[in-house]
């Protein structure tokens, strides 16, 4: 980076830290089979951190809620969010979470409706928090390597 002494280039530490690069890029090519099997694997990882299965298939079960299966759908944690449209889309949920408790049966809501919404009220909140700047979108996608290169230590002219 800042050359060697006098400014003089070190031409032989350039050419392997070069090569070394080249090797390891070649190397990510081959554990690579395929640009769509690392789309595939990422999705993997993408579906595993974004969606609770148990949250979906209560949801499903439960018709009296299935006004927030869209609401609450996983995609909406991969989504990219302003802080103001964030604050807007938690004023929609209480729009919505006010909607369905009008329009709910009285023996559900009496049955531990209140507790479910908190619930969900929770979950939305910490899903439109991972939705912000598209912070969990940026985590789930990015992949960091790090590559440590050591060289030879040459003595120089004041160690003997």
């Amino acid at each position: 980076m800042f050359g060697g002494l006098f400014g003089k280039k070190d031409e032989g530490k350039l050419a392997y830290k070069r090569e070394i690069s080249a090797a390891v890029v070649a190397g990510d090519a081959q554990q690579q089979d395929s640009p769509e099997m690392a789309y595939l694997q990422m999705m993997a990882r993408v579906g595993y951190l974004t969606v609770d299965e148990n949250v979906v298939k209560w949801l499903f079960d439960h018709p009296d809620f299935h006004a927030l299966i869209a609401a609450l759908a996983p995609v909406n944690r991969t989504t990219v969010l302003t802080k103001q449209q964030a604050d807007i889309n938690r004023i929609d949920f209480e729009i919505l979470f006010t909607m369905m408790k009008l329009t709910m049966p009285p023996n559900v809501y009496e049955q531990g409706a209140m507790e479910l919404f908190q619930g969900f009220r929770i979950f939305a909140n910490n899903q439109i928090n991972d939705a912000v700047e598209g912070k969990k979108l940026a985590a789930l996608t990015q992949v960091a390597k790090r590559i440590e290169i050591e060289t030879e230590k040459k003595k120089g002219w004041f160690q003997r």
